[in-house]
Parts: C-alpha cells; sequence; structure tokens
C-alpha cells in the first residue's frame, strides 16, 4: 500500500496560522511578486495578480501557485527577521540617529 500524501490547510488558514506566528502578512504588491514567480504553461507569460489573489483565497484552484506563495512568505519572513535583529538602532540611548540615516 501507498502512502497517502499529508493534507495542508487550506490557503487562509496556513496564512492566519503563518501570520499569527510570524507576523508577516501578504501586503499590497504581494500578489504581484508572487505571480511573476509563476510562469503560465507552455510559456504564455505570467498569471495576473487578480489570479494570484483569487487562488491564494481558496476561490480557485492551483497547487503549483499555493506552493510558490507559501515559500515566498517563509522568504520574506526569513529577511525581514534578519532584517530586524542587524539593523535595530536605539535612537533614545545617545539623542541622535547615525549617519547615513535621514
Amino acid at each position: 500500500m501507498g502512502r497517502t500524501p499529508k493534507s495542508s490547510p487550506p490557503f487562509p488558514e496556513w496564512l492566519a496560522d503563518f501570520t499569527e506566528k510570524t507576523g508577516v502578512k501578504i501586503e499590497h504588491g504581494d500578489y504581484q511578486r508572487i505571480a511573476n514567480l509563476c510562469p503560465k504553461p507552455k510559456g504564455s507569460g505570467v498569471y495576473t495578480a487578480d489570479y494570484i489573489r483569487k487562488v491564494l483565497l481558496d476561490i480557485r484552484g492551483n497547487r503549483e501557485i499555493t506552493a510558490k506563495a507559501k515559500k515566498y512568505l517563509r522568504r520574506k519572513a526569513w529577511l525581514l527577521k534578519g532584517f530586524q535583529s542587524e539593523n535595530t538602532i536605539d535612537i533614545e540611548s545617545d539623542g541622535h540617529q547615525p549617519k547615513g540615516i535621514r
């Protein structure tokens, strides 16, 4: 007997859990960025941001787009976490901003 694949929750549920854990959510422009990562079959361009939005809201079904969206959001969370930890600035300690930040 073959193994049955582990069923993953619908994307809106996954996104709610992911946002709760990481604080990262889909923002303006993310649909287009995800669309640019998802070429259509037969090289006929990329999907529209509106189609991506419908897939992620479970109005349409497309596992490839859902998988790429999850990967995109995990990468976004990783980058934001790294950026925030490396660039923590305590402005109140000396009363002014460091050079180069305006």
